[in-house]
């Protein structure tokens, strides 16, 4: 029988990890977009591109309202969440000795989140084709930083390359995380080569297919390691 995961009995009583630093750094960043989208209210037009296709191209026309409003309410409900995570999660301590993966993540999606703003704010002033550029070279970097915190994290229900057997064995867990970790860092870098040499349709279809094949590379390697967990073959 595989060893569990489960959480120890002294856990409640362990503080969870400090969630302020992220809280404040949230809140600045909604602050900024919500200035700069009030800032060019009036200048942006009634009907801006809010979506764009692997061409960079405009597909889709809304309101300056879904434009300059929907993302930073989507990133004040980011730092909800991640402000509820360390509360919630029954591996909390696992998760406070991850805490630098925890702010990576939280502090990467933020800033993945406002470049996404500031570039929709340009297109609604005139400049479309900055979106796509920027939206996936920003994504191609949080891959890298995501995969090099990856190897560094313990076992936990929010954040991480969660599966069934990631999630009941240490041991599969530590060794696919390190694998995936490198793999996403390799996903970005090829994702930022590709966008400098190739262009916007290759880096995104490299960034794609990075992500696509690395995740299910890593769900194959993470049976594959609780099926060989030395506990697992001991107990």
């Amino acid at each position: 029988m595989t060893r569990m995961n489960e959480p120890d009995e002294t856990n409640e009583s362990r503080p969870a990890l400090n969630v302020v630093p992220g809280v404040i750094i949230t809140l600045l960043a909604v602050t900024a977009m919500a200035t700069a989208s009030f800032w060019v209210w009036d200048d942006v037009p009634d009907r801006v591109p809010v979506h764009f296709g692997i061409d960079g191209r405009p597909d889709r026309y809304g309101s300056k309202w879904e434009a300059l409003a929907t993302v930073p309410i989507v990133a004040l409900l980011v730092g909800l969440l991640m402000a509820l995570v360390p509360l919630i999660d029954p591996r909390r301590q696992n998760l406070t000795t991850s805490g630098t993966f925890y702010y990576a993540v939280w502090i990467g999606v933020l800033a993945v989140i406002s470049l996404t703003h500031a570039a929709l704010i340009v297109a609604a002033l005139g400049s479309p084709e900055w979106v796509a550029p920027v939206i996936i070279a920003a994504v191609a970097a949080l891959m890298i930083v995501i995969g090099n915190f990856m190897g560094k994290t313990r076992s936990n229900f929010f954040l991480g390359f969660r599966t069934p057997w990631t999630l009941s064995s240490d041991y599969s867990w530590q060794r696919t995380h390190r694998i995936v970790g490198a793999l996403y860092m390799a996903v970005g870098l090829a994702t930022g080569v590709a966008l400098a040499f190739g262009g916007l349709m290759v880096a995104t279809i490299v960034l794609a297919a990075g992500i696509l094949g690395a995740t299910l590379l890593g769900v194959v390697l993470s049976y594959h390691f609780w099926r060989t967990d030395p506990e697992r073959h001991s107990s």
